[in-house]
Order: C-alpha cells, then sequence, then structure tokens
C-alpha cells in the first residue's frame, strides 16, 4: 500500500528475530558463541579479515534499490554446490537480478538457527603452504546497515561479516594452506538467525599469482525447470522481477490485471535462468505471459503486493491448514511464509504414529515436514487424532484402555514436536470423523479431553491442551462439556464455524456466545482459536463462491474473528486438493495446483487478499469495532496515531464518513489504492460487500470515532441471534459430509 508504511511496526515475530541476531552477534564478538569445537578452533584462527563497500555496486543503488533490491529466488539450485537441509535452514537458493556479477547470487533466509551451521559449501584444490586472498560480496534487503550472524571460513579459518545493507560489500580475508594439504572446504557459515542474506563472488586467488580456485563462485550455474521458476508467485510491488528459463533471445512479457494490460515490456534471455524486471506492474492479483524468441509461452497468476519490508510480515494470530504429505503441498512452507502465516495446522496420527501397544515410530517424511516448518519460523498446531487398529477394533476411542492410550500418545507427541499446541481430536462432534462406540456427545469427547490433558501435562504444564475443535459453532454442545468439567482440562477453545457459510459476520456472535456461555457455567473464559475455517470456490453442488467473492469472505471472516476477540484464526486450506476447478472439497485452497509453465505455487485471490491484509494490520493488536450501523462494519487495528481499518457494508453501497485532518489512503481488495481529502474535517469512503483498507496517508490514526452517513438499521448479518444451533442436515448438505462415515475428505 502506498502511504502510511513508515510508521508501521514489526510484528512481534519479527522483533524477537531481530533480537536475537543482535545477541548472537554480541556474543560473537564477546567470543561467547561456540557450537562446537571446530567453532572454538575457527575463532581463534580468524586472521582479522577486512570488509570495504563496492564503490561501484553503491554508487548504481538508488533509494528504491537499497529498500528492495530486485531479484527473485529461484526454485532451483546451484550446481558445483552444497546446500543445508530447509529442515535445518529455511531457504538457501539461487537468485537472479541485481547480481553483484553475472546475473545470479546466493539467496539465505534462516529467521531460526538453533546452532552454527553450514548453509552453502563447495571443496576447492590448493597448492600446499601457498597463502589465498578469499572474498565475497555480500549484502542483506534493508535499506540501513545491520550486524548480521555470519561468516564465511576456508577449514578453520573464518573470515567475519561487516554490518551489511542492500548495497554489496565486499568481505576480504586470507588463507594459509597446510603443509601437505591439496583440499580445502570452503563454507557458509550462519552463527544465529538471518533473512534476506545473498552471497555473491566468492573467490580464493593465490597471493603470488594464480587463477581463481573456486569453480562457478558467482553461482551461474543453475539447475531448474524450464518456464517461470520463481520460488513464490507472490511479489513486492516495489521490485516485481521473474526468473525465467525459455529460449534463449528477444522475449516479450505482459502483464494483464482483469483480462486488461496494465504493464508489458521485453527482455533479452540468456543461457540459463534470466532476471525479468515486470517494469509497471502494480499492486494487485495479476496475471503474466512470456513468449520467447521460438514463440513458446509460459503464464502464471501474479499477487503482487505493496510490502513495507523486503517479505510480509509474519504474524502468528493467522494460521493455515496444510496437508504438508500431498505432492500438490510440495514446497508448502514457503508458500506459507510469503504470505505471512505465523502458524500451520497438522494431524499427528495417532494410527500412523503407534504400531505396537506403548511403542512409537513417527514416520519419517511427517517429522521431516514439521522440521521444515520449525527452520521457517512457522509454528505448528498439532492434532492428537483419531483412532489406532491397536484399541477398540480400530474405532475413536471410547474405553478406558482405549481413552487411556490416547491420552499417553498425546503426551508421546508432546515430547516429540515442539508445537504452539496440541489440538484433541478434529471435529469429535461430526459421523464423518468420529466412530465411537460412545458417541459424538460432549461427555463422549470431555474423556479423550482429560486423558490428552494428562498425557500432555506430565510432559509439559505449560503447552496450551486446545480442546473443540467441532465441525461448525455448536453453543449448545460445548455448553455440556462445560457443565461435565472440561474446563480445567482446557487452555483453548476452538471451534470451527461453518455455520457462518453465507454471512462470515456471523463470527461474532458465536465468539461472544462461548465466552458468555463459558463464564456463566464455569466462572472462567479461555482464549479462543478458530482452528479451522473456509470457503471453496469449487461449484459442483451450486454452492461455491466465485474466486474474488473467496476473497472477501476470507477477509470479512478473519477480520471480523480477530476484531471480536479471537487470538488465532487458521485458514482451511493452503493448496487446492483437486486440479478439478468445479469439485466442492477439492477448492478450498488459496493456491492452485502447480501447472505447466511454472514452478511455483498459484496463488489464487484469496492468497493475494490473505497477504494483503497481514501486510495491512502489520502486527497490530485488534482495537475493536466501529459504531456504524446500516449494515457497515469497520474494525480498527492498532493504537493512539497508529491505527489501520478494514471496513466493508452487508447492505449495499454504503458511505461512511470519518473525522480526519489528513488524508487517508483507501486501499481496495484488488489492491488498487486512492487518496481521500478531508473536506471540512471529514473523509468519506464508500464500502461494498468487498472490504476495504483505510490509513491516514502519514500513518497517524484518521479518525477515533466513526461515524457513518447510513441510517441505523438493524445490524442481523452482523450480529446473529446468539447461540444459534445449526442442523447436521445443513451441515452435511453445505460441507458435503455424509451421513455415515463411509467417505472421509482429506484429513488435516
Amino acid at each position: 500500500m502506498t502511504g502510511g508504511r513508515a510508521g508501521r511496526r514489526p510484528s512481534a515475530d519479527a522483533g524477537v528475530l531481530v533480537v536475537a541476531a543482535v545477541l548472537v552477534v554480541g556474543a560473537l564478538a564477546l567470543g561467547l558463541l561456540a557450537a562446537s569445537p571446530a567453532d572454538r578452533e575457527a575463532q581463534v584462527n580468524d586472521p582479522s579479515p577486512s570488509a570495504e563497500e563496492d564503490p561501484s555496486a553503491q554508487e548504481s543503488a538508488s533509494p528504491q534499490d537499497a529498500a528492495a533490491p530486485a531479484s527473485a529466488p529461484v526454485d532451483g539450485a546451484v550446481e558445483g554446490w552444497r546446500t543445508a537441509s530447509q529442515t535445518v535452514v529455511a531457504d538457501v537458493r539461487p537468485e537472479v537480478g541485481d547480481a553483484r556479477d553475472g546475473d545470479v547470487s546466493v539467496a539465505i533466509d534462516a529467521p531460526v538457527v538453533e546452532r552454527a551451521t553450514t548453509a552453502l559449501s563447495t571443496t576447492v584444490e590448493v597448492v600446499p603452504g601457498e597463502t589465498y586472498r578469499v572474498s565475497l560480496s555480500a549484502r542483506t534487503a534493508t535499506a540501513s546497515a545491520a550486524d548480521v550472524a555470519a561468516a564465511l571460513e576456508v577449514d578453520s579459518t573464518r573470515i567475519g561479516f561487516p554490518a551489511l545493507s542492500s548495497g554489496w560489500a565486499a568481505v576480504t580475508g586470507t588463507f594459509t594452506a597446510e603443509p601437505g594439504q591439496t583440499r580445502a572446504d570452503v563454507r557458509l557459515r550462519l552463527l544465529g538467525p538471518v533473512e534476506g542474506l545473498s552471497i555473491d563472488e566468492i573467490s580464493m586467488t593465490p597471493q603470488g599469482g594464480g587463477a581463481d580456485v573456486v569453480v562457478d563462485g558467482s553461482f551461474e550455474r543453475v539447475r531448474s525447470r524450464t518456464g517461470i521458476v520463481n520460488d513464490t508467485l507472490i511479489l513486492p510491488e516495489a521490485a516485481p522481477v521473474l526468473a525465467v528459463r525459455m529460449a534463449e533471445g528477444d522475449a516479450t512479457w505482459r502483464v494483464r490485471r482483469a483480462g486488461e494490460t496494465v504493464a508489458k515490456g521485453t527482455a533479452t534471455l540468456r543461457d540459463g535462468v534470466t532476471p525479468v524486471a515486470l517494469d509497471g506492474a502494480p499492486q494487485g492479483y495479476l496475471t503474466v505471459t512470456v513468449t520467447d524468441a521460438d514463440g513458446a509461452e509460459a503464464s502464471a497468476s501474479l499477487a503482487v503486493v505493496d510490502l513495507a519490508g523486503a517479505r510480509p510480515v509474519s504474524d502468528g494470530r493467522f494460521g493455515i491448514a496444510a496437508h504438508l504429505l500431498a505432492d500438490s503441498n510440495t514446497g508448502a512452507a514457503d508458500a506459507i511464509r510469503a504470505v505471512g502465516f505465523g502458524a500451520a495446522r497438522h494431524s499427528v496420527t495417532w494410527s500412523a504414529s503407534e504400531y505396537e501397544p506403548g511403542v512409537y515410530l513417527f514416520p519419517d517424511e511427517v517429522t521431516r515436514q514439521f522440521d521444515v516448518l520449525a527452520s521457517h519460523g512457522i509454528g505448528l498446531l498439532g492434532i492428537v487424532n483419531y483412532e489406532n487398529s491397536l484399541y477398540d477394533d480400530g474405532r475413536t476411542p471410547s474405553s478406558p484402555e482405549a481413552v487411556e492410550a490416547f491420552g499417553r500418545y498425546a503426551g508421546v507427541v508432546a515430547n516429540r514436536y515442539d508445537v504452539i499446541g496440541l489440538e484433541v481430536f478434529n471435529e469429535f462432534d461430526s459421523l464423518r470423523f468420529n466412530s465411537g462406540e460412545c458417541g459424538a456427545e460432549a461427555r463422549c469427547y470431555a474423556l479423550l479431553v482429560r486423558a490428552a490433558a494428562e498425557g500432555v501435562r506430565a510432559i509439559d504444564p505449560d503447552l496450551p491442551v486446545v480442546v473443540g475443535g467441532i465441525s461448525t459453532y455448536d453453543g449448545d454442545w460445548l455448553e455440556e462439556l462445560w457443565r461435565g468439567g472440561a474446563i480445567d482440562d482446557t487452555d483453548i477453545v476452538s471451534f470451527h464455524p461453518y455455520n457462518a457459510w453465507d454471512a462470515p459476520e456471523r463470527i461474532a456472535g458465536y465468539l461472544a456466545d462461548a465466552r458468555e456461555r463459558m463464564r456463566e457455567i464455569t466462572g472462567e473464559t479461555r482464549p479462543i482459536w478458530l482452528t479451522e475455517l473456509g470457503w471453496t470456490t469449487g461449484d459442483e453442488r451450486g454452492e461455491g463462491l466465485s474466486l474474488w467473492d473467496q476473497a472477501a469472505y476470507l477477509v470479512r471472516a478473519e477480520t471480523t474473528a480477530l476484531g471480536s476477540g479471537a487470538d488465532r484464526v487458521f485458514w482451511y486450506d493452503l493448496v487446492n486438493d483437486s486440479a478439478d476447478d468445479d469439485l466442492h472439497e477439492g477448492n478450498f485452497g488459496l493456491f492452485s495446483q502447480r501447472e505447466d509453465g511454472a514452478s511455483a505455487l498459484r496463488p489464487k485471490p484469496a492468497a493475494f487478499a490473505q497477504t494483503l491484509l497481514i501486510e495491512a494490520i502489520g502486527g497490530r493488536d485488534a482495537a475493536g469495532r466501529d459504531d456504524l450501523a446500516g449494515g457497515a462494519h469497520s474494525y480498527r487495528f492498532g493504537a493512539g496515531d497508529d491505527v489501520v481499518r478494514v471496513a466493508w457494508s452487508t447492505s449495499g453501497t454504503r458511505k461512511a464518513t470519518f473525522p480526519s485532518a489528513t488524508d487517508v489512503i483507501v486501499t481496495t481488495l484488488r489492491g488498487e489504492v486512492s487518496r481521500v481529502t478531508p473536506e471540512d474535517g471529514r473523509v468519506t469512503v464508500s464500502l461494498t460487500d468487498s472490504p476495504v483498507v483505510i490509513e491516514a496517508s502519514d500513518g497517524g490514526d484518521p479518525s477515533s470515532s466513526p461515524s457513518p452517513e447510513a441510517a441505523p438499521e438493524d445490524d442481523r448479518v452482523a450480529r446473529p441471534e446468539a447461540g444459534t444451533r445449526v442442523s447436521h442436515s445443513w451441515f452435511r448438505r453445505v460441507r458435503g459430509c455424509p451421513t455415515r462415515r463411509t467417505v472421509r475428505r482429506t484429513r488435516p
């Protein structure tokens, strides 16, 4: 968004990472951080390297370039170099554009580094006793210089990094081979979290003269698919760049929005991967087509977003359900982080974890995927889920023996994985997932809750036990749960408000009713997470939304939820489960499945809207709903003079007026930005069912007490009757649930 960004504070998660990086670098300066004997030896043998700015790079950098290098990470690998697994380092990828030498550099992103680790390495041939001049070029994606917890090592010699900004800087040192030594390992070491680090031109040349012994230190040999090979198709508006591998020669590109050309240009494609800067491409949900010299075309959808920083903020209040084991979800963690989600929800399925009574072996691929989430700084909400054939004939546990075993399994999961919470079962109230003899009543669920809570707290008393996870908001079901005493085993309450299917604003009433009943029955309340919520674009049953209505419902639902007191909200789901656009269950995703022509997952309009919303809120706390009538909704995020509003109407076009001493910036759900100037100290904003973001042009609060132009009227959509219970026949009709447990949709 244009305007208002200078005053935007980073998310809490981002702040933690910055502090962590500073502490790590401070520890390095004091000689306090040594993750291994090799690290300690490297520090002792530090040859006092020098670091200097590269004048040619600095002179060519404009202010915009300083804030946002025009480059794009590639879905590929640099040949001849070894890279760390994504289970340890989030991303070590080739990137094209604004390289110091040639077209390619290496981008390293590691928001979580638990111990010193090698991100990138190669082995070189050296002459015994020879002294080499070692150098590299490095930069970050930040406009201001900051310390970087990284170093280049040649065997035990460490060359530390200076403070870096987005201008390329040269880092130099020396290395002397031991007598008889003919090979040396060159390693890029991470000593703490780093984000947006780029490396280029690694070289080792004999001081007495001779050739560079580092093979392809400029990383030009990239292995990738053909077509558009970005690792993500969510691009920053300041510098949207495509990574393209197509036929060499002159190519053309065209960017369209809603079928209209909004930017076009030419590029000369070279052998390998070539950067193509989409100059003039505006913020929005766009489609790009590249035509190469042979007339072949590659097309992809893009979400181009005006970002305050080099990437979207990460906000832990926003979560996503992902089917991490599905082929369609390959690269899920990169997509999750590109949007700005801070959390993901996934099952730790009992049947796949306990093979003999009391013997647990978690699938390697599940563990790997969870480790990849962790390396990306994405919190995991685990679900202890379903049944095990060792107990109750493979039905949902209900016998004392099976319930006790379920509790032990929950404790083992808590001990095995680093999670932000463990949710007890998924949609226990639905016969689609519950086959137990006891049934789907709350009293039956309470048995599992007690067992799971005891198992978890024996391992980690502070780990949140998330209770509920029911298929719709059902106040009577939850009331029965509380009357049975389950509140004592509950840290977080969860439900899936799919009964807000035709009006997302109903979520406000559900949240209020849930808190009211909890307080009335128990005298206490618990935080509420909406652990599953979504809308499909598949219309096989006549109930799917259009792509843009899905985007609007997402923003309305999540804004209403967070603005009405939910602590977290998890969208269902990340990627369409089917390539058939018409299937009901197959099209809840924010992304479409991959197709020929582009390596990355293809964003739907909802992915653009989700990124836009997370970026707009920018980590600000929910500050309540404005007192608007006439079907108009406006929720505030932030405090003091740093407030952003998300607003819309559920009853046709409405005009809302806000007292304001300054211009305001209004951004539509399609990314279009306009400036509204106050008249007589007030601004007027038109609202429709497609939300807009409203922020002051100078970062200030346009108003603390807005009033709508429309006359007050009963707002029945936004404030439904509290506690309304939707029949399961309705749920089966909307969600496609069978009346008997014969078919399951893909488990979360």
